[in-house]
């Protein structure tokens, strides 16, 4: 592209990046899609939807546009392939369409993922955070299996018949 903009060849240009912008666009419209699809599912499951899920949205819309953002400064820096291929070819933004490609391919698996294997993802992490939890918290393990231990030592004893 910067190959058009020094000839200024503004025809070009303006081709490449609506094709840049279609792009763009798609990949919006992805995020968008899971966005509904996730808040669909989480109704479904009737799971409290919190502000957490926004916020990974936009950190993924943020992660995903950088990429976009980048794959169009390969896109403009390309000076080679004009002159490998021919005249409607080697304009193609090829960087920015593989990548919307890999982005919405990303989010169609997404939103293909059922919402009890998401569920149950979260659930093997809360098992392990728990578990590390207890490891890393002994004293206070072994507080409460002495209390616990007090206590049935107290039932049996109310238990006992009176002679």
């Amino acid at each position: 592209m910067i190959i058009e903009i020094i000839q200024q060849n503004w025809d070009k240009v303006i081709l490449i990046l609506y094709v840049v912008s279609w792009c763009w666009l798609s990949v919006m419209l992805a995020i968008a899609v899971d966005l509904y699809s996730g808040i669909k599912k989480a109704k479904e499951a009737n799971i409290y939807i919190s502000s957490e899920g926004y916020k990974r949205t936009v950190k993924k819309a943020r992660y995903y546009f950088s990429l976009m953002f980048f794959a169009l400064l390969f896109d403009s820096f390309d000076v080679i392939t004009p002159y490998l291929l021919p005249y409607p070819y080697g304009i193609i933004p090829f960087v920015s369409i593989l990548s919307a490609i890999a982005l919405i391919a990303t989010e169609w698996k997404s939103v293909r993922e059922k919402a009890d294997e998401k569920a149950r993802r979260n659930i093997d992490k809360t098992g392990m955070q728990m578990f590390e939890l207890a490891l890393k918290n002994k004293d206070f393990l072994q507080y409460f299996y002495t209390k616990l231990e007090e206590e049935k030592l107290k039932e049996k004893e109310n238990e006992k018949p009176l002679e």
